[in-house]
């Protein structure tokens, strides 16, 4: 069996294990406003200081010729 076919089976695994679950967390957690939230029910409040202002983070790289 190569590689990539254990890595693949493994993950698949854990695909058919997460789909299974009846925990509310296993398809995504959110945080919001200091709580724990399933993904499915997260909101952003409208008037959120990041949201009105676009506060995010992200990485550009820089290329040199």
């Amino acid at each position: 069996m190569a590689y990539t076919d254990f890595i693949f089976d493994g993950y698949r695994k854990r695909v058919a294990e997460l789909e299974a679950s009846d925990n509310p967390f296993a398809r995504g957690v959110a945080y919001v406003e200091g709580e724990l939230y399933p993904i499915h029910e997260a909101r952003i409040p409208i008037l959120d200081q990041g949201f009105l202002h676009s506060d995010l983070t992200y990485d550009v790289p820089s290329i040199w010729d």
